[in-house]
């Protein structure tokens, strides 16, 4: 393997390039409402939008195409802090999350917090925790981290096989995202979508690896930023005269409550570890916006914080993206930059929830049943909401929304053009793939370095090493288009099960291997295998409502059993050796070598003094 250099070299011209992407996504979203006004017809808009996505985002991931084993899996060290902070907040947030989330706000209210707190607090724990080391160690992947700081081959092999199974349910989530997203936009049959979604994600892996993924991620991101917050504002300027959402409506949910109370809208309290969120099909809003827990109790409140929480602090997608940083000091910055973007999108999100529920209570609730507004057509005719109009007059439940397409509701119920519905459509879409290609891409790199390569990968020369990557990645992109085509299941639910099982395993071993020098690699082991089983049990036993431990609060019980077992484990067995206790010595200094580039170096040493070259 071709070592990288101490000193990275950052375009000074990425500015400059994204600029133009931003200005070609601009165009088309302007050329798209001027031909709408012209009387285009729908189908040739749709196209204009979604192929000028596909299109702008096949030739960056051309552009950004490479060879080099370092570019494949490290995009070179040498993305910046503010685009990496952008690919950051894409995967973390994916189409699952941006679509699902204004619909939570929507329907529950002040109990869709959880995921907001758990995310953000995630990021926090992320950066400060674990982030930083992980990037002065520099491994491009959990299992080949954990392999060389506990010096236990056999540790790296029962990684990946325990690190696989988040990533793929986190992947065929995204997959399953953009296959709705997509049918959307362009209403293509599902196989002919989920080919074209398989082109397009092919394209952007084999062409350069982790390069190929960070600048079409840090492009998606734009692409996500722009096509959310634009429309939102717009449509905070129609309701509120000011086009500043995540500020401008307190006044709207204010009169909300009162209206609230007026129409007799009941207050609801859940017990202490209830924990009923709104799934994938029609759900109408029943309870009050701002009452706490009247969905998910107190307790299961917490417990879900925390195990989302741990989850995002130890999503090893998350922490591939960290070896693309320059250095330390970048990768700090760069998870600012994610916790700030997140925190902005995640206040968009709580005024689109109460935008719409001003929009029902307003132009729905109350009406007679036969005097429907016109745009609840376009609603029906697209399956993205349902209305009941079996009695006199209409209430808010009688309108019922698809979760996940909550944003689309309120664009169309506030007739926005429809350009920007399909912009708005393309966002999600945007992320979706974003997030899919980071998973698929870190998935990909398991795979081939760490199962198909062995435990000497590093020592494989560069071509076959690079040929293996990209066949990894095809290979996973096809079996996980497939996944999400056949399998059945609720792509938030899938997301958050990632999250349980990220933090009931990777997290708790993460951070000891950071910060107790005592640990070692049988305890590490212990650590995965016990937090693994728990999680898994944890989901089972709540999906058959044996326990009232549902999926999302299983890493509540799965990180402590982690953090008992590998410190059960570790002092049951003997310490560590002297080089180990070393290699933590040197994680925790900020500057100097990336210690995954001096292990190399000394293993190609040793390797040519035992062949006599």
């Amino acid at each position: 393997m071709s070592l990288t250099p101490s000193r990275h070299l950052v375009n000074p011209l990425l500015g400059v390039y994204f600029g133009i992407f931003s200005s070609l996504l601009i165009g088309i979203v302007l050329m798209a409402l001027m031909l709408e006004q012209l009387g285009i017809e729908d189908h040739m808009l749709r196209l204009l939008i979604a192929g000028g996505l596909a299109t702008l985002v096949s030739g960056l991931a051309l552009a950004t195409r490479s060879n080099t084993v370092s570019e494949l899996l490290f995009a070179g060290r040498r993305v910046p802090a503010v685009f990496t902070g952008l690919t950051l907040t894409v995967t973390l947030l994916g189409g699952t999350t941006l679509a699902a989330l204004p619909g939570l706000f929507y329907l529950i209210g002040f109990d869709a917090l959880f995921l907001t707190v758990g995310m953000t607090t995630g990021l926090v724990v992320f950066a400060i925790l674990i982030a930083p080391y992980m990037r002065k160690f520099g491994a491009y992947s959990v299992p080949a981290y954990l392999g060389l700081r506990f010096a236990s081959p056999m540790l790296r092999v029962v990684a990946a096989a325990v690190a696989s199974v988040p990533l793929l349910l986190l992947i065929v989530a995204e997959l399953k995202v953009a296959l709705m997203a997509g049918s959307w936009l362009t209403e293509l049959s599902p196989f002919a979508l989920t080919i074209s979604i398989s082109f397009v994600l092919v394209l952007v892996l084999a062409s350069g690896g982790l390069r190929s993924v960070s600048w079409t991620s840090a492009a998606q991101a734009i692409v996500m930023l722009l096509a959310v917050l634009i429309p939102v504002m717009i449509i905070a300027i129609l309701m509120s005269h000011l086009p500043v959402p995540q500020l401008s409506h307190g006044r709207i949910t204010r009169a909300l409550l009162r209206a609230e109370i007026t129409q007799n809208i009941p207050e609801i309290f859940a017990d202490a570890f209830a924990f009923d969120l709104p799934g994938a099909g029609f759900e109408a809003a029943t309870r009050r916006f701002a009452t706490p827990f009247a969905n998910i109790g107190q307790g299961a409140f917490v417990l879900s914080v925390l195990s989302i929480m741990a989850g995002v602090a130890g999503q090893p997608s998350l922490i591939s993206r960290i070896g693309a940083t320059p250095g330390v000091y970048a990768t700090r910055k760069s998870v600012a930059w994610a916790i700030c973007i997140a925190g902005l999108i995640f206040l968009t999100m709580s005024a689109v929830g109460v935008f719409l529920r001003e929009t029902a209570m307003t132009n729905i609730a109350g009406l007679p049943a036969g005097q429907l507004p016109g745009w609840m057509s376009t609603l029906v005719g697209h399956e993205w909401a349902s209305i009941d109009t079996g009695t006199a007059r209409l209430t808010m439940s009688s309108f019922a929304i698809r979760r996940d397409a909550a944003l689309v509701v309120l664009a169309v119920a506030n007739e926005v053009p429809a350009a920007l519905v399909y912009t708005i459509i393309a966002g999600v879409l945007a992320a979706a793939l974003a997030a899919a290609a980071t998973g698929l891409a870190t998935l990909g790199t398991i795979l081939a370095e760490d199962i198909v390569n062995g435990l000497n990968s590093e020592l494989v020369a560069d071509g076959p090493r690079g040929m293996i990557l990209r066949l990894s990645f095809v290979a996973l992109v096809v079996f996980g288009a497939w996944l999400a085509l056949v399998a059945p299941g609720d792509p938030l639910e899938l997301l958050m099960w990632s999250l349980a099982l990220s933090g009931s395993t990777l997290f708790p071993v993460l951070l000891l291997s950071i910060w107790w020098k005592r640990g070692n690699g049988w305890g590490a082991m212990a650590g995965l295998l016990a937090g693994f089983t728990a999680a898994i049990l944890g989901i089972l036993s709540g999906d058959l409502a044996q326990y009232g431990l549902v999926g999302p609060m299983a890493a509540a019980v799965g990180a402590p059993v982690a953090f008992i077992a590998m410190g059960a484990g570790s002092l049951l067995t003997p310490p560590p050796g002297r080089h180990v206790l070393e290699l933590v010595r040197d994680l925790r200094v900020p500057g100097g070598d990336t210690l995954y580039d001096r292990e190399m170096r000394q293993m190609l040493v040793e390797r040519r003094r035992n062949t006599g070259g």
